[in-house]
Order: C-alpha cells, then sequence, then structure tokens
C-alpha cells in the first residue's frame, strides 16, 4: 500500500495508528464517530472497523483502529489485468459498498443546500487543488495535442465546465448519501468479508459523511479505467522530445474488459457520462497530493484534461495506453 509524505502507519498488537500533521485527519475521525451512531446492523455485508482512540499528540493528529486482514482490491486489480470474472468480481464488491452505505442514516438537507456542495465540490475544489499545482499557472492557457486530437485547455474548458456542474447539482439531492468519499480500490480490503478504510470526511469543504454518491461510483471507476494505479505503481515509460511527450502505460486492461465493467458500474442507474465527469476532476484535484513525482502528476494532467474534454463534449473517454502529446 503506499502511504501518502504527510501521513505514517505504525501497528503494534493488530492495532493500527494513522498519524499525520494535515488537519484532513479529523475529518477522518468524525466520520468514523459518526459512523458509530448509525444503526450499523443495516450494512451486514460491509465491515467498518471501530475507532479505539484519537487525539493529538504534539503537531500530529492520530487514531488507531483494529488491524483489518484481507487483501486490498488494488492488489487484486493489478494482479488479474486481464482477467475479466475476477475485475467484474471486484468491481461488484465496491458496488456492494456504495449500495450498503446507502441503507444507513438518511439525510437532512434541501435541494438548495445539496446543490450548493456539489458546486463547491466540483468547482471550488478542483480550482483550489490545482492552483496547488506548481506547473498550473502554465499549463491551464495551454491547448495540446494528443494522438493527433486537440485539447482545449483548462482555461477554454472552464465555462462549459461550470454550465455542466450546475446541470448535475440540479438533480443532486436524489443522489446524497452516506458515502465514504475516497472509494478507490486501495481503502477496500478483501477477505471473507469486505472493509473499507480512510474516508474523507468532507463534501462541497463541509466536514459530513453525507454527499453525492456519484463521487463514489467515479472514485471506483477511477480505480480500473484512468491509469491511476498504473502511474502510481510505476507501470509507465515517459520520454520527452524536444515539445513531444511520448508515455506508455502498462498493465492496463483491454479495451473489451473496460467496456464490460462500464456496463457493470452503469448497470448502478447512473449514467456512465456523469460518473465521468467526476472521475475527470477526481484525477486533477488529486496532482497536488503528488508533489513527490512530477511525471506522475503531468501524466495526470494530460489524461484528467483530455478526459474532461470527451466529457463536456458528451463522450465516452477510452484510454489509449500510448499517448503522444505535442505542447
Amino acid at each position: 500500500m503506499k502511504i501518502r509524505s504527510f501521513n505514517t502507519i505504525s501497528i503494534d498488537d493488530n492495532i493500527v495508528t494513522k498519524r499525520s500533521d494535515n488537519r484532513k485527519l479529523l475529518d477522518e475521525i468524525n466520520w468514523y464517530k459518526r459512523i458509530s451512531d448509525c444503526s450499523l446492523s443495516c450494512i451486514s455485508k460491509v465491515h467498518i472497523p471501530d475507532i479505539y482512540d484519537y487525539g493529538k499528540v504534539g503537531r500530529k493528529y492520530f487514531y488507531s483502529l483494529d488491524k483489518i486482514d484481507g487483501e486490498l482490491l488494488s492488489d487484486i486489480y493489478m494482479k488479474n489485468i486481464d482477467d475479466l470474472k475476477r475485475q467484474l468480481y471486484i468491481l461488484s464488491k465496491a458496488l456492494l459498498v456504495v449500495t450498503e452505505l446507502r441503507n444507513l442514516k438518511p439525510l437532512y438537507l434541501s435541494k438548495k443546500e445539496c446543490a450548493e456542495l456539489i458546486q463547491k465540490e466540483c468547482l471550488d475544489k478542483t480550482i483550489n487543488r490545482l492552483n496547488q499545482y506548481q506547473k498550473f499557472p502554465e499549463l491551464k492557457h495551454l491547448e495540446i495535442e494528443v494522438n493527433f486530437e486537440k485539447i482545449s485547455s483548462f482555461d477554454m474548458l472552464w465555462k462549459k465546465l461550470v454550465n455542466t456542474v450546475k446541470t448535475l447539482s440540479v438533480k443532486s439531492r436524489r443522489y446524497f448519501s452516506v458515502i465514504h468519499g475516497d472509494l478507490n480500490y486501495s481503502n477496500i480490503f478483501l477477505s471473507d468479508k469486505i472493509s473499507i478504510i480512510d474516508p474523507k470526511g468532507r463534501f462541497g469543504e463541509q466536514i459530513s459523511i453525507h454527499g453525492d454518491y456519484r463521487y463514489d461510483l467515479a472514485k471506483i471507476r477511477q480505480s480500473y479505467h484512468s491509469g491511476y494505479f498504473q502511474v502510481l505503481h510505476n507501470r509507465y515509460k515517459i520520454l520527452k522530445e524536444d515539445n513531444i511527450l511520448k508515455i506508455k502505460i502498462l498493465d492496463y486492461p483491454s479495451q473489451d474488459i473496460i467496456d464490460r465493467l462500464d456496463d457493470k458500474i452503469e448497470e448502478y442507474g447512473v449514467k456512465l457520462l456523469e460518473i465521468q465527469f467526476f472521475e475527470s476532476l477526481l484525477l486533477l484535484s488529486l496532482i497536488p497530493l503528488h508533489s513527490e513525482n512530477r511525471k506522475l502528476q503531468i501524466i495526470m494532467y494530460i489524461i484528467g484534461v483530455a478526459m474532461l474534454n470527451k466529457t463536456l463534449n458528451k463522450e465516452v473517454y477510452k484510454m489509449d495506453t500510448e499517448l503522444i502529446v505535442r505542447w
């Protein structure tokens, strides 16, 4: 499991303690505490570990949980890239988490409040995160060409992005429920049960266990579709020649497998393009969290902007594992 630079993990007598000087750990603590107040008998198929202890020592926040046995879905995914049956199986387990969480505590927010939270999550958070990316000031104005197709700059997409968010936010209340908030495959363990860790605990800049569950679906699709895990685990090659960048993503599922997985996730009752919209913004907002890996950042920016272009043009983004990028 990859641990972000601002987090540390220790294990003592089967108790896992997570420490961080980032205040976002308080959001995770709040999620665990509020989830424990829910009627967990409603979610018999998903295990949420109890929080034993939490607080602050010196500059670091911490919390402690039971050590979870099992294998991460992200590891199973990477080991079984070409196994359609196995890929469908782990996707079904991730989708079961979304269903189980939706059975929990009801939401008491108005349509207007839900719409405002969606706009903050999609617009305010995305631009705030991108502004933390060192290269964004020079990249946001640039039109690029990916595999001989012109890709509009982020600045050029902004107005269309705002309008799309407004459209999505109108009906957002129907999608609000308890969510995990970071439901990618690396936060789901599989053994004789499904266990989840590292919730986000915040949506639309508001501390909450609730949010739009399309966001969780997008995190799941990001896991199998975006190439994020491949890049995170250095399963790529990159070569720069003058103003041309050549990128090759390794160990990626075939398009036939991706199509079958997309058919499965769309059976959940949400349009694939809506899931893909959230996925593209998630990729872009992840970039500053990986400042230790500038190659990962530029690859995620290229894929994120290309995916956003396709989505705003109402097209499904098909991942090319070999990218020729001209600046």
